[in-house]
């Protein structure tokens, strides 16, 4: 196990890194030279000096290199054999730190690592977030860093990692005197001397950066000087304008095709001569090379994007540059637009006429061409163009093109799908979001001549393009003319070159041909070229954003898989009527892609993901609650840290749950990722301004859990400080000096250990003999501490115990200074000791906020009280139900409580969350509801505003409230977020209150556009004093007559008639909506009449049952007419199950009636009444109609149709204790299966019932299905398909692709394909012939049901929230496989199972995907 790799030594002592900050070029290398060659005298001992100057070669440009290269520099030096495979970052990060502290040093053998420059790091593998650097080092290895302030945020990153002051040293500016001394330092060592009117015109340039790097950059610039001549600027033209708008640096390639597309270029490099050819013109050969070599001691190489680029040797060059050459608006547009120009490839094969003047002579070249090649998305061989898909958005952005922004990236597919392929979803994500600020800056400043167009009209330095200079005037050419031209050159003939086509032979070249041809439909008639300039900014504004949106919802599945891309696309926008233009285009390159690609997909075919909410910024998926267990209210497993940027999660893994920390800016993706080995997190928490991390966790190794223990992380450090098994800590002082265990390990009839308090820093050495830990105190109080809280200043802790006693210690005195509970007279704190310590406040110093149960009372109390004397100060009164969660609006000092309770106490439904004013006490405001909470959060950032979420619903309401002294209002429903589809346990704001971020028991993490739904809501609050409407649900696009008005779209059940062409779909408004398979055009809606329909029975007959409470319904399916209704179902209440077979219908009833009725469903008579003292909540029917089975327990119940009696059942060898999840009868009608809660599955022979075996299962059965030749059974549970043979009872094979519990499994095509679906959100498709996953969905929501066409021709299922039913069919690949035709595959594939085998003595079988098996 590559874990023990990451094992570290305890340290003694330690040292941290040192830091040297400056502004650039004022000599951070100079000194860190200066320290490597010094160390010597410092250390008294040779070193190993371990240097790496960032960004100055291709090997240190990656962080990834750069500690891979130091840990084999390391591994050298130090002879260490082992060395593991270091391919995942987040895995060589904790490497790197435990080999540093693992490696043997001491005094006379120090290691001293130096990293200069640590902003010259790209930004690969969130380089900049400075969370790689090791901040706590062994005693004799020591390490210096060098950064630049304002790059990138290094240095404030840095100062989050490192927040001591003593570690940071700053570079100070140049002062006069220094300046002439190294002037003549600097001019002795070139042997050169300057005149007295030259020295003073260097000192005082170097005195505008006050750096030595420029002071040194203007001595080799005074080589060239004559001493008869003046001081002048020197401009090198557009070489160096290109590179210093080069995010980073340029290809030579690319430098040389930018000049030779400027005309002033050319005219200055023919001025005497004629070009050579007067077809394909170019710059002179040698012409850069000149150039560069002028610029040599500035330039350096760099390798970036597998490509070499030439770039500035320091980023103070780059500012020079930047504002000799690119400091004015117009030069930086015509500049970016040339960059842009080149990765569009405009012009590549296009004609550009020239015009030169040699020796006053004019020459035409009308049908001259540039030396510029094309700049394909993929080039020949599938090898992507990176420099293009990483710097196009950028250029385009920062040239105000924005018509060529949304038809080159918005509209186009290929783009985005092979951006996200070559970086991340997160970094096309953030292109949007750079383009749509930037047209917002611009929709707020107004017009500027020459500032804003499609094909920029602009001047600059030695650069013309689309211009005519006159009397150093620039004077624009028919702007309309120019763009219609360079839309029709760029997207017209050379459409292929656009959007990046390779090679016709490449098979990626023929999918995107395919999908190109959609999107070219209606480019050249593309209404964006006749927009003037404001309509154009108001039309990219709404397409970017659009965009945006897109992909920052399907963010989480593009991540896992960029196949995933087109799929949300399509799943996001199929259905709706009405969609823009930009996402059409998008949407038919979808449909084209998932048909052209050979990948076999399923593929949605209406609307299966929400879109509905415009206020959801992004979703992802963190598998943190397991679906089968209720989550407590503190079970907090995120945590947001105070800067609102952070957030941490506890993913639970089966061997060890993961540690996450999420960029909050970044659509939460995960930045940093640390395991704990058999370790599993029942609750986290930050305390001490984020530096420590508190986890409560029990470990489970070999099938044991240990008892529930605390380990602290110290953030600074990332070390553990794991508390010995035997104590918990409780509280934690905000200032990290004090911290409250306890020993909870004790024999139930013997009193606890005493809880002590001790320091922060000495809880690692609790239980151990190493060290005994600085016990302050042992606190005198009994029985079980179960909560604690420090006052903010830390002299105080209130300790809960499970006496209902409350203790007021003071921390200096040591002693108990209040108890409140102990004297009859005193009102005494509640029952529930755990709720009552959750609900615990600090409102200042002093003052402590407290549930309470007043004695002689039943209303339940708030109580503030004064620490110091322990007088009450306020009793706050009005609930009715028990107090369970209590929220503080610090700011506004305002109290929210509300209760957890489900249960309805003397037939009282009103639970209420009340809102009280902490100074006088007093009752403002409520927000009326039925139901127990589970969360309640203020808006502390705007006033009047409340969020509250319920125990059973996945919607978060918000609520506005007015602070009145006179009496209570009732607050106003205003908005509601939807998109959860299950409960919300966390609920926070960032720290400017604009973004909400919700976390749920669905396993999903959401952001919300907060600050822009206040807004709306305030507009609406002042314009009208009339109750506002409920706002958050909108109309969809599906058929108004059963869409509602208020509330989520609810599917109670949906059903697949058995010919498979209509679908009938119960909602719990209690209507039936019919839907055609082929169409999914609905073809009738019908209301039961009931308020919900239950379930829904597809027949043998072709009908289908409907059941509600008291009411079963016969309907037809095709027309969506009522049969009949059966008689007999009054007072029965809602029916468990229903079952069918020849024209015989059963329905179940459960508890309190345990029985069923059989009907003739052609005759609608009533045939027997079967009863049972329990069982019925399931029930089945075999085929030949003789036989009804029910459970009981998990145990099976046989009755006989035509007598109705009950057959006896063999149970000898089993004990009837867990509950029965499915029940089902082979087709054949031998054997009948039982699945439990007690992970077993029971086959019972029908014929005789007699149990023939017990599968054995590691959690929990839910599911089962057999084979249509009943040789085969297939159960799932959690994770897990497995396939067992009927005739011996055993295991033949495990199936293995969820995550989380499998809820429906579908047999299809003749028991070939297998389509299951689970809580981990995914459908998935298996060949049962190689018993192998072929292709996956990701939805949104969990998938409780499947219903899959016996042809595989459809597959629907129910998303929560979004639409009545979704559905979803094969793309072409996946239907030639289901129809047995199997493509060839690719002769690369071919080539390498040919080099796999050569190792072995196998032959190629076949040259059809199974030959792909073997790799």
């Amino acid at each position: 196990m590559r874990e023990r790799h990451l094992v570290v030594s305890s340290l003694k002592s330690y040292t941290k890194p040192i830091v040297l900050f400056g502004k650039p070029g004022s000599g951070k290398s100079a000194i860190l030279s200066m320290v490597a060659r010094q160390a010597t005298k410092w250390l008294r001992y040779e070193p190993i000096r371990v240097l790496r100057f960032l960004g100055t070669s291709a090997h240190t440009t990656c962080v990834r290199d750069v500690l891979l290269n130091l840990c084999k520099q390391i591994w050298e030096v130090f002879e260490i054999k082992e060395r593991p495979c270091l391919q995942d970052f987040s895995y060589l990060v904790l490497y790197v730190q435990a080999l540093l502290r693992n490696i043997k040093t001491d005094e006379e053998n120090p290691i001293l690592i130096i990293l200069d420059g640590l902003d010259a790091l790209a930004s690969d593998d969130y380089a900049h977030i400075m969370n790689w650097v090791p901040v706590r080092l062994p005693e004799h290895v020591h390490l210096v860093v060098s950064v630049t302030p304002r790059q990138h945020g290094c240095l404030d990153h840095l100062q989050k990692v490192l927040p001591e002051n003593v570690c940071y040293v700053e570079v100070p500016k140049l002062l006069p005197d220094t300046t002439n001394s190294l002037l003549k330092i600097f001019l002795k060592e070139t042997r050169r001397n300057v005149t007295e009117s030259q020295r003073k015109a260097i000192v005082e340039m170097s005195l505008t950066y006050a750096q030595p790097l420029y002071l040194k950059m203007l001595v080799d610039l005074s080589r060239s000087w004559r001493s008869y001549e003046p001081v002048e600027d020197h401009v090198i033209g557009d070489t160096v304008g290109f590179l210093a708008i080069a995010r980073d640096g340029v290809t030579e390639s690319q430098m040389e095709t930018l000049l030779s597309c400027d005309n002033a270029v050319l005219q200055s490099a023919y001025s005497y001569h004629l070009p050579p050819d007067d077809t394909l013109i170019s710059i002179p050969p040698l012409l850069w090379r000149r150039l560069r070599q002028a610029l040599e001691p500035v330039l350096t190489e760099r390798q970036i994007d597998c490509r070499t680029v030439v770039t500035w040797r320091s980023s103070q060059f780059a500012e020079i540059a930047a504002k000799s050459y690119a400091s004015e608006s117009a030069d930086q547009v015509a500049l970016h637009s040339a960059m842009a120009d080149y990765y569009l490839g405009c012009s590549a094969d296009m004609v550009k006429p020239l015009e030169l003047v040699i020796k006053r002579l004019r020459v035409n070249y009308p049908d001259a061409r540039r030396k510029a090649q094309p700049q394909p998305i993929v080039f020949a061989g599938e090898q992507l163009n990176l420099r293009k898909l990483r710097h196009l958005a950028f250029h385009l952005t920062e040239s105000h093109r924005y018509g060529d922004f949304i038809l080159a990236l918005c509209r186009n597919l290929e783009w985005l799908y092979y951006r996200c392929k070559a970086f991340s979803v997160c970094v096309a994500i953030a292109d949007f979001k750079m383009a749509a600020d930037a047209i917002t800056t611009d929709l707020e400043t107004p017009e500027k001549k020459g500032h804003l167009h499609k094909t920029p009209i602009v001047a600059t330095k030695g650069h013309v393009r689309d211009t005519t200079r006159r009397n150093n005037e620039v004077v624009e050419n028919d702007t309309l003319a120019n763009a219609n031209e360079s839309r029709n050159v760029e997207f017209g003939k050379k459409t292929e070159r656009m959007n990046g086509m390779p090679e016709m032979g490449s098979r990626m070249g023929r999918v995107w041909s395919k999908v190109s041809s959609h999107a070219n439909r209606s480019v050249n008639d593309d209404e964006l070229d006749m927009l003037d300039r404001d309509s154009l900014l108001r039309v990219a504004h709404i397409q970017v954003w659009q965009v945006y949106d897109m992909l920052s919802r399907a963010s989480d599945a593009v991540t896992r898989d960029v196949n995933n891309l087109p799929l949300q696309i399509l799943g996001q926008l199929a259905g709706r009527r009405d969609l823009p233009t930009g996402l059409r285009m998008l949407f038919e390159q979808a449909e084209a892609w998932v048909e052209a690609v050979n990948i076999p997909l399923i593929v949605p075919v209406s609307k299966c993901l929400p879109t509905s909410s415009p206020d959801l910024i992004s979703s992802t998926n963190l598998n943190l609650y397991p679906s089968t267990q209720d989550t407590a209210v503190d079970d907090n497993k995120l945590w947001l840290s105070l800067d609102g940027k952070k957030l941490f999660a506890a993913e639970r893994r089966s061997n060890g749950d993961l540690l996450k920390e999420l960029d909050v800016e970044n659509n939460c993706s995960v930045t940093m990722v640390q395991r704990l080995t058999h370790t599993h997190v029942n609750k986290l928490q930050l305390f001490c301004k984020d530096r420590y991390m508190l986890l409560e966790a029990h470990t489970q190794k070999d099938g044991v859990s240990s008892p529930l223990q605390s380990i602290i992380i110290d953030q600074d450090t990332c070390e553990s400080l794991p508390v010995a098994v035997d104590w918990r800590v409780i509280a934690v002082d905000d200032n990290g000096k004090y911290a409250l265990v306890v020993n909870p390990i004790a024999h139930p009839l013997k009193e606890l250990k005493k809880p002590t308090l001790v320091t922060v820093a000495s809880l690692q050495y609790l239980g151990t003999q190493k060290r005994r830990p600085l016990r302050v105190t042992a606190l005198k109080v009994t029985p079980r501490v179960v909560g604690g809280m420090f006052s903010p200043d830390g002299r105080h802790l209130v300790i809960c115990c499970s006496d209902c006693k409350q203790h007021v210690f003071m921390t200096e005195l040591s002693r108990v200074s209040q108890t409140w509970g102990s004297d009859p007279e005193t009102v005494v704190t509640y029952d529930d000791a755990h709720s009552m310590a959750m609900n615990m406040h600090m409102l200042t110093r002093k003052r402590f906020l407290s549930p309470g149960l007043s004695r002689g009372l039943d209303d339940k109390v708030l109580f503030i009280r004064d620490l110091g004397v322990g007088k009450t100060l306020h009793e706050m009164r009005g609930h009715y139900y028990r107090i369970g969660i209590v929220v503080l609006n610090a700011r506004r000092l305002l109290v929210a409580s509300a209760t957890t309770d489900d249960a309805t106490i003397d037939g009282i439904t009103g639970k209420h969350v009340h809102i009280w004013k902490v100074e006088t006490g007093h009752l403002i405001a409520r927000c009326c509801g039925t139901e127990a909470y589970s969360r309640v959060v203020f808006c502390d950032g705007h006033d009047g505003y409340l969020l509250t979420c319920t125990a059973k619903s996945a919607v978060i309401k918000m609520w506005h409230y007015e602070v009145t002294h006179k009496t209570c209002n009732d607050a106003v429903e205003v908005y509601n977020f939807i998109g959860h589809t299950n409960s919300i346990v966390y609920l926070v704001f960032t720290s400017d209150n604009k973004v909400l971020l919700s976390g749920s028991r669905d396993n999903t993490v959401k952001l919300w556009q907060f600050g822009e739904v206040v807004e709306r809501c305030g507009e609406a609050i002042h314009s009208s004093h009339k109750p506002l409407p409920l706002v958050g649900w909108e109309e969809g696009e599906g058929e108004a007559p059963f869409r509602p008005s208020e509330g989520p779209i609810v599917t109670t059940c949906a059903v697949l008639t058995k010919d498979g062409q209509n679908i009938v779909v119960g909602t719990q408004q209690g209507g039936l909506i019919f839907y055609s398979v082929h169409t999914m055009s609905v073809v009738k809606y019908n209301h039961s009449g009931l308020d919900s329909v239950h379930s829904l029975l597809a027949t043998g007959n072709g009908q289908v049952v409907s059941t509600a409470l008291d009411s079963v319904q016969i309907w037809k399916p095709r027309t969506g007419e009522l049969v009949r209704e059966l008689e007999g179902t009054t007072g029965m209440g809602l029916p468990s199950g229903a079952a069918d077979s020849r024209n015989v219908l059963a329905v179940a009833f459960g508890n309190p009636h345990h029985c069923a009725i059989l009907w003739n469903m052609n005759t609608g008579d009533k045939l027997h009444l079967l009863h049972k003292t329990f069982g019925f909540t399931r029930v089945e029917m075999s085929r030949d109609a003789k036989l009804l089975v029910t459970d009981f327990c998990d145990q099976l119940a046989v009755f006989s149709i035509a007598t109705g009696r009950i057959l006896p059942v063999d149970t000898d060898n089993v004990i009837a204790t867990y509950s029965c999840t499915c029940l089902r009868i082979s087709p054949d009608d031998r054997l009948v299966v039982t699945c439990s809660t007690d992970s077993s599955v029971k086959v019972t022979n029908l014929q005789t019932r007699v149990a023939s075996y017990c599968l054995p299962h590691h959690s929990p059965v839910k599911e089962a299905v057999f084979t249509t030749d009943s040789a085969t059974l297939l159960t799932a549970g959690f994770k897990n398909i497995l396939i067992w043979s009927m005739g011996t009872g055993q295991l033949v094979t495990v199936l293995l692709r969820h995550q989380d519990v499998i809820n429906r499994l579908v047999l299809c095509v003749d028991d070939k394909f297998l389509v299951s679906c689970g809580d981990d959100r995914q459908i998935v498709i298996w060949d049962m012939s190689t018993t192998t996953s072929m292709c996956s969905m990701s939805t949104d929501s969990t998938v409780s049901d499947l219903l899959v066409a016996p042809r595989l021709d459809a597959v629907l299922f129910v998303p929560t929230h979004v639409e009545y039913v979704a559905a979803m069919k094969p793309n072409r690949m996946l239907r030639d496989i289901v129809n047995g035709i199997v493509p060839k595959v690719p002769k690369k594939i071919q080539h390498a199972q040919a080099f796999a085998l050569t190792f072995s003595s196998q032959k190629v079988q076949c040259h059809t995907t199974q030959a792909c098996v073997i790799l």
